[in-house]
């Protein structure tokens, strides 16, 4: 049994959702407290914008303890943070953040009353990036002599194809955001991008089956192209294992109110082909086209399935 809890602080406009197993309970009946997650709220902090740490726990409240959390940055250079006290409330347990400069920082959540020192493993702990930059805009491009679709945020990249370097390819107005592959957090995982050289196409996924070449098990959620990199590696070259970032806690996991979904959907042709997109609509003009939907995750029997989370 899960149970979601989300929490808002509707002056800094921050908003975390996360889903938490059901503590055991004692003879009593009483919850044992068990931490389920921690995470930077927003998960992409802004330099200087408000920053708050949240663990989220279930079960009794912690009463007299107090637990701790530390705060360091790593990069680029090594500094501890000075923390605000720590405030309990039920199923949370909150630290508010000076504002933060640019760089990656380690928060680390000790079940102790105790300083901790050196020596000490913390029951949680969690790297994040503080960035000066924001999202990656990954833009979409269409060349309508293949028929085909393209996605790069990369600003080299970007200068290339614009400028008609990569043949022709026009931007469609569409994007989603992402994030930065140099800015991935503890709790995210990387996308791969690979290419086909005999399909002029491109393939991206966040599947660790997909992005090791091997493939994932038999799901009955999944649509997948009989040309995917996993099934026929010898179409496929690894052009990149980060072309950008997207946040998850565990994996396969669920959409939850800080992103949005991405929907995958492929051509059904030998020249393989997909297009991404956030755009409900986009995606029915797509499946009404002949195109198939690809999914590996759904958030529950009766909601679309989806291919990746991005940012909102």
């Amino acid at each position: 049994m899960k149970i979601t809890v989300s929490m808002a602080r509707a002056s800094a406009g921050i908003v975390l959702a996360a889903t938490l197993a059901l503590a055991p309970t004692s003879a009593s009946g009483a919850g044992i407290p068990i931490v389920g997650n921690m995470m930077p709220v927003p998960a992409l902090p802004l330099e200087e914008q408000p920053t708050w740490i949240a663990i989220l726990y279930t079960g009794e409240r912690y009463g007299a303890l107090e637990p701790r959390v530390t705060v360091r940055q790593e990069l680029p250079v090594a500094r501890s943070v000075q923390v605000q006290p720590i405030r309990l409330q039920p199923g949370l347990i909150d630290v508010t953040l000076p504002p933060l400069a640019a760089g990656r920082y380690v928060a680390r959540y000790y079940d102790q009353s105790a300083e901790p020192d050196d020596n000490d493993t913390p029951t949680l702990e969690v790297r994040f990036h503080v960035s000066r930059r924001g999202p990656v805009e990954m833009i979409e491009y269409y060349s309508a002599a293949l028929d085909h679709y393209f996605y790069t945020g990369d600003e080299t990249e970007i200068r290339i194809v614009d400028s008609g370097g990569a043949g022709p390819w026009a931007r469609t107005g569409q994007s989603f955001r992402a994030v930065r592959p140099d800015e991935i957090p503890s709790f995210g995982r990387p996308v791969c991008r690979y290419y086909g050289p005999t399909m002029h196409s491109h393939f991206y996924s966040a599947s660790p089956g997909d992005c090791m070449g091997t493939p994932f098990g038999a799901d009955p959620w999944v649509v997948e192209s009989p040309y995917s990199p996993a099934k026929w590696p010898s179409l496929w070259v690894l052009e990149s294992d980060a072309v950008f970032g997207v946040i998850t806690n565990n994996y396969p996991y669920t959409c939850e109110e800080s992103m949005q979904r991405l929907y995958r959907v492929y051509n059904n042709r030998d020249d393989v082909n997909y297009r991404y997109t956030t755009s409900e609509a986009i995606r029915d003009q797509m499946l009404a086209r002949g195109w198939l939907l690809q999914a590996i995750h759904y958030d529950g029997p009766y909601e679309t399935p989806y291919s990746l989370c991005v940012v909102k």
